[in-house]
């Protein structure tokens, strides 16, 4: 059986360095096969053009990637400032993402779950 030990950090980078850690967890977790929430979507940019993505949840980010499997972005929790549901486009919500406000604006049916699962990613 696997041994578990707890970690501390207290440094000034400790959310990069908590996100550096989650990102590589499957490095020392022993456990390749964690499946993650996947959802289709899609992302509409500001001249309204529209492309099918999938999101994934994953225990530090929101990752981006086309439906050929070809990584797009990676939202990071620590980057986003908020989810928001946008109310005049069905199932639609934004991440509004570091310090700058840019708004990613996306649309999906399953939108309540999608945000049941980040809230208890966090």
């Amino acid at each position: 059986k696997a041994q578990q030990n707890d970690i501390t950090f207290s440094c000034e980078y400790r959310l990069e360095l908590l996100t550096y850690a989650l990102r590589n967890y499957h490095k020392f977790s022993g456990n390749n096969t964690v499946e993650f929430p996947r959802y289709r979507c899609v992302m509409i940019d500001h001249s309204d053009h529209r492309v099918e993505v999938n999101l994934i949840l994953t225990p530090c980010s929101i990752e981006e990637y086309s439906l050929s499997g070809k990584p797009l972005n990676s939202y990071n929790y620590k980057d986003c400032q908020s989810i928001a549901r946008v109310q005049d486009y069905p199932g639609g919500f934004v991440i509004i993402y570091e310090n700058v406000g840019r708004m990613i604006l996306f649309g999906t049916d399953r939108l309540d779950d999608l945000l049941k699962k980040k809230k208890k990613k966090k």
